[in-house]
């Protein structure tokens, strides 16, 4: 499983609507259904390059492709019957955003494809059995964000050298918790102490914002999910300064991150 890409979601995903298509039929429609546990202004990163790569590949909608876009917002408890309603009405293939919307539609089907891409590891969560068997109706891409997650520790230390504790703002979800683990093992190896604080929802970030400014940490770090991702401009109204969120990111690497 390479690093995956917008882009090579497109053309996996293209492929998948590809197989069995019948050259004499090309007026042929095939129906797509797109699951995503996050509203759309933080889906079309990733949907917008694969409509355009689809587009590339000869398949345009209202002409020989349907979609079926269903998003889940506020919250993930939708998505389970989210899922059935591009089941019922019979898509070839399915597109899911986070892992929750892979589980969603697994539920559901055992049989229509499911491509993910998802942030976290596929095997630890049970998405799939392994990377090289993964078995099943599921499929697709993921950057195993846990092996990333020292990575972000030890850049953040980079850019503050003298930091010691540092608040985790995390979501407690499946997939988070190898992100936490793995930046455990990270700060015990730098040296700097933890305090993870849990958000569940938006209304828990107030809390959180309370008890990070009242200990006053050296740095804060997010482990990205839905709730802190779509919360990030997010300030905390209890210091003069505000407590905002900053994502620290890897350098991009041409070697995979996977098998």
């Amino acid at each position: 499983m390479t690093r995956p890409s917008a882009l090579g979601l497109a053309i996996f995903c293209a492929l998948i609507l590809a197989i069995g298509a019948d050259a004499q039929q090309p007026t042929k429609v095939w129906h797509l259904g797109l699951l995503s546990g996050e509203p759309p202004t933080e889906s079309l990163p990733v949907v917008t390059p694969f409509l355009d790569e689809l587009g590339k590949l000869g398949y345009a909608e209202g002409r020989n492709i349907a979609i079926e876009r269903r998003w889940s917002e506020p919250r993930e408890q939708k998505l389970p019957t989210l899922a059935a309603e591009p089941v019922d009405g019979n898509v070839d293939v399915i597109v899911a955003i986070s892992a929750a919307s892979v589980n969603a539609a697994k539920q559901v089907t055992t049989k229509i494809p499911i491509v993910m891409i998802i942030n976290s590891d596929p095997v630890e969560t049970g998405l799939v059995a392994s990377y090289a068997r993964p078995g099943g109706n599921v499929t697709g891409f993921s950057p195993i964000t846990a092996e990333l997650a020292g990575k972000r520790l030890e850049l953040l230390r980079e850019v503050a050298p003298g930091i010691k504790r540092v608040v985790v703002l995390w979501e407690p979800i499946p997939a988070k918790i190898p992100d936490l683990r793995e930046t455990r093992v990270a700060a015990q190896t730098l040296g700097l102490q933890l305090q993870p604080l849990e958000v569940r929802n938006p209304g828990d970030f107030a809390t959180v914002f309370g008890v990070a400014t009242a200990d006053r940490p050296d740095a804060l770090l997010t482990l990205g999910s839905p709730t802190t991702v779509i919360n990030r401009a997010r300030k905390s109204s209890t210091s003069p300064r505000g407590v905002g969120f900053r994502r620290c990111t890897t350098r991009k690497s041409s070697s995979p991150t996977g098998a």
